[in-house]
C-alpha cells in the first residue's frame, strides 16, 4: 500500500508542534526557576528580631555586697513574680518580717525573674532571722506561700550529714556545729527537709572535714 502524499507533511508539523511545545515548557521551566530561588527562607538574624520584640531582653542583674547575708524566697508553685514590681514585693518582705522601716532600708532587695526568687542582702547578723521565718508574704491582698532559705556564703563548701535533723531551726543548727567543732569555719547549716532529716553544712574552706560532732553524736560528711 501506498503512503499517501501528505503523511510525511503531517509527521513532520507533529514533531515540529512537539518539538516547540517541549521548548515552550522548557522555556517557561527556566522562568519561574529564577523566581523560586528568589524566594529564600527568613535569615536567622530577622528571626532573632522578632522574638526580641516578642520578648523583652532581660538585664543583667546588680551585684549584692559578697560580705552580706542572703537570704533567698522562693513562692509556692503557680506564683508568677514577674507580676508584681520590685516596690511591691520589697513593701510585702519587709512588712512580714516585723522590723521598722527605718531599720529595713538598710538592707537590699533584688529580684530574679529567670529564677522566679527574691532576695535580700543584709549586713546584720541579727535581721537575718526576721527575714528567715518568713512562710508567706501578702501581695495586693492577697496570702501567698513562700519558701525563705539563707543561702551560703560565696566561695563555701556544702557537704551534707544524715539523719542528724530532729526539729531544730537553722539557728540552732548552726550554734550547736560551731560549739562542738570550735576548730571548723561552719558558717550555715540548715534542715534538708522533713523526709530525708539530712542537715545541709557549709564551710568557709577548700576541703570538706570527714567528720563533725553535733549534739554529742559523731556524723560523716
Amino acid at each position: 500500500m501506498e503512503c499517501s502524499p501528505e503523511c510525511p507533511t503531517t509527521l513532520t508539523s507533529t514533531t515540529a508542534k512537539e518539538t516547540e511545545g517541549t521548548q515552550s515548557s522548557k522555556a517557561a521551566s527556566a522562568a519561574e526557576t529564577p523566581a523560586r530561588k528568589t524566594e529564600s527562607p527568613p535569615s536567622v538574624s530577622s528571626k532573632l528580631d522578632n522574638t526580641a520584640v516578642a520578648r523583652p531582653r532581660l538585664k543583667r542583674l546588680p551585684r549584692l555586697p559578697v560580705d552580706g547575708f542572703k537570704i533567698v524566697f522562693r513562692p509556692s508553685a503557680g506564683v508568677d513574680l514577674a507580676q508584681y514590681n520590685d516596690v511591691e514585693l520589697r513593701a510585702a518582705v519587709v512588712a512580714k518580717s516585723g522590723l521598722h522601716s527605718v531599720v529595713a532600708d538598710e538592707d537590699l532587695v533584688c529580684t530574679n525573674l529567670a529564677k522566679n526568687i527574691v532576695t535580700v542582702s543584709t549586713s546584720c547578723a541579727d535581721r537575718v532571722a526576721n527575714y528567715a521565718k518568713i512562710r508567706e508574704l501578702t501581695l495586693r491582698g492577697k496570702k501567698l506561700g513562700f519558701h525563705a532559705y539563707i543561702a551560703p556564703p560565696d566561695g563555701a563548701r556544702a557537704g551534707i550529714i544524715y539523719r542528724a535533723w530532729n526539729g531544730e531551726s537553722p539557728q540552732d543548727l548552726l550554734q550547736e556545729l560551731r560549739r562542738a567543732n570550735p576548730l571548723l569555719p561552719i558558717v550555715q547549716a540548715r534542715d534538708m527537709g522533713r523526709t530525708s532529716r539530712s542537715v545541709l553544712i557549709h564551710f568557709m574552706a577548700e576541703e570538706l572535714p570527714p567528720l563533725v560532732k553535733m549534739f554529742g553524736i559523731l556524723y560523716a560528711v
